[in-house]
């Protein structure tokens, strides 16, 4: 036993050293060169950053652009120390990073290309990317272009000064950073939480509870596979390496004080060679704390009627056929691509006499550049013209506010014209070439030969009449006997679906009630997309059943008008559309997920579900 115990350690190491050579990675560079700002007048100055990433060597000097046609009213490097740990990996990588940030003001306008910057590692060479900046003269347009987001420079890096969000601990803390604390509804927040450790780990933390976002539309930043990188700050003169874990951005969809949940985190402590010291060190787990953003209403001076997007907006309307037969289906398709909460978007199609507009397909792209929501949604109708003529579609609409300058603006598409053609009618149009075809009458000569007309015939019946026949008599009772049985079968359908109809809305309600059966089933395991899903499908149903009419392809708005004007009382219409924009929105929620909420939702529907199930809406010739 003395002699396994004296070995034991001498065999870990050797087992530890013999992996050694695995763990080297090979040296890899990457270099990146972006700006605040792309397009500038003259006078204005702007951010231009140099970014260089070396894993296992030093970050060298890299080959940087001409700037001699900007001011440089500063320069900066930096050159942090990291460490990478990779998740499901227990191998840790030195990454070297240099980051040389210039301030540059333009001084004459034009258009420059700035060359990619590039490094040479042992005698491998890495290029970056490289960089337009368009300077316009002093106070001159940025031009009628479709407004683009301007990407923030994301940073690994925690902020600095005042160490707010979080609880100080000398061993680990969380914190929860927001890059404002006030905004408005639709308003993207950026909220980052790290990891401040003052040891090595040994494995990658754990988020056992995600950060609540009750009130939030929210979008990950960060890429589902990465690595930890780890930066080092100094905390009370107390060095901690920081790891960023979570970053989204989060768009308010309502006013007042909204809450940022606490996380909890399980921190694995220590290194692969605690097994040296009697084994590795124990898990830690630590709770962050909650943040509380104000979110004031847009400002009502010059806010235009309707919904106001907030961000940038650009709309683009197109169809793929401009002149078509009358009845034949064209796609009117609308692009609007900016920044902020797009798929929050909600526009109608357009309503001109003599069109039929069938219910639009949505389809949306999301991306983050920079950290800054942006994208895309896309509304694509089938438009049918009932008659022939020519139509002019008219502009797309959609009042948009800019947080920055807090100035309201309406952003349309332009006017389409779709041409419809009546279809060709064949008609019978006598021609000479016809009238030349036509056989002239036989001459007396070939008369004279087929003789006399016969002018009496003595015709004999070989047969008994049909009126004589024994079946005679029932085949003319026939034709009454099954016109009765037609009428008779006709007024039975009739009582029937009368039956039916009056039976529908509880038969509805039953199904209804199955419906949030099967969605208490997902709640328990934890689908939330298939939850929402089926309490969505269930409340429609119930709302079909009573209506005994689609709303499938309607909007929420349209449905709450539909509802009062069939007899419902304005307080539930309001209830029934916001219960279901609420279904749709937690669909994209990762604090909808969270058992207590779904059971909430789900006796809201029970609730809503036995109101409507008293409604008795009025009939259409009575409104």
């Amino acid at each position: 036993m003395t002699m396994r115990r004296a070995l034991s350690p001498f065999a870990a190491a050797c087992f530890v050293l013999a992996l050694a050579p695995v763990a080297v990675r090979a040296q890899s560079a990457n270099v990146t060169m972006s700006a605040d700002r792309t397009q500038v007048n003259i006078g204005d100055t702007f951010r231009l950053q140099v970014r260089v990433d070396v894993s296992n060597a030093q970050a060298p000097q890299p080959e940087l652009p001409d700037l001699s046609a900007f001011d440089v009213l500063s320069q900066q490097v930096s050159r942090p120390m990291q460490f990478s740990f990779g998740f499901g990996s227990q191998t840790q990588v030195v990454q070297s990073t240099a980051v040389y940030l210039f301030v540059l003001r333009a001084s004459q306008p034009g258009r420059f290309d700035l060359r990619a910057p590039r490094v040479t590692i042992e005698g491998r060479e890495y290029v970056g990317n490289a960089l337009t900046i368009v300077v316009g003269g002093a106070g001159s347009p940025q031009g009628q272009q479709q407004p683009q987001p301007q990407p923030q420079q994301p940073s690994s890096a925690p902020p600095t000064g005042t160490l707010d969000g979080a609880i100080y601990d000398d061993q680990a803390f969380l914190r929860t950073v927001v890059d404002r604390s006030e905004a408005r509804p639709g308003e993207q927040i950026t909220v980052t939480l790290y990891l401040y450790v003052r040891g090595a780990l040994r494995g990658s933390p754990t988020i056992t509870r995600e950060p609540t976002t009750d009130g939030f539309w929210v979008h990950d930043l960060l890429p589902p596979a990465r690595t930890l990188d780890a930066t080092t700050q100094v905390v009370g003169s107390v060095p901690f390496r920081v790891y960023v874990l979570r970053r989204f951005a989060a768009f308010p969809l309502r006013e007042g004080d909204l809450t940022i949940g606490a996380p909890t985190v399980t921190i694995p402590m220590g290194s692969v060679f605690d097994i040296f010291a009697g084994g590795p060190q124990p898990d830690v787990e630590r709770t962050g704390v909650p943040l509380t953003v104000s979110v004031r209403p847009l400002p009502d001076e010059g806010r235009p009627p309707g919904e106001v997007h907030v961000g940038q907006l650009g709309l683009e309307a197109s169809l793929d056929r401009t002149q078509v037969p009358t009845g034949d289906a064209v796609t009117l398709t609308l692009r609007a691509t900016g920044s902020g909460h797009v798929q929050a978007l909600r526009i109608e199609g357009p309503q001109l006499d003599g069109l039929r507009v069938l219910a639009p397909q949505t389809r949306d792209e999301i991306s983050a550049p920079g950290d800054l929501v942006a994208g895309t949604r896309t509304f694509e109708w089938l438009v049918v013209p009932e008659r022939e003529g020519t139509y002019t579609i008219p502009p797309f609409r959609v009042a948009t506010f800019d947080p920055a300058s807090g100035a309201y603006r309406v952003v349309e598409s332009a006017p389409i014209t779709l041409m419809a053609a009546g279809n060709p009618v064949g008609g019978s149009i006598p021609s000479a070439q016809s009238d030349e075809a036509r056989p002239a009458p036989p001459d007396a000569e070939h008369v004279a030969q087929l003789g006399p007309v016969r002018t009496r015939s003595e015709l004999a019946r070989g047969d008994t009449a049909l009126a004589d026949r024994a079946w005679y008599p029932w085949a003319v009772a026939a034709f009454p006997l099954a016109w009765l049985g037609l009428v008779i079968g006709i007024a039975a359908r009739r009582r029937a679906a009368a039956r039916g109809a009056q039976s529908s809305p509880q038969k509805v309600t039953k199904e209804a009630r199955k419906r949030l059966a099967v969605a208490e089933s997902h709640a328990a395991q934890g689908d939330a997309r298939a939850f929402y899903a089926a309490l969505t499908l269930a409340l429609r149903s119930v709302i079909e059943g009573r209506l005994g009419e689609s709303v499938g392809s309607v909007t929420h708005r349209q449905l709450e008008r539909r509802l009062v004007e069939r007899g419902m009382s304005d307080a539930l219409a309001k209830r029934v559309v916001e219960e279901l924009e609420a279904y749709e929105m937690a669909r994209f929620s990762a604090s909808a997920a969270e058992r207590d909420e779904m059971q909430s939702a789900l006796a809201r529907a029970r609730e809503l579900i036995g109101e409507l199930d008293r409604f008795v809406p009025t009939a259409e010739d009575e409104r």
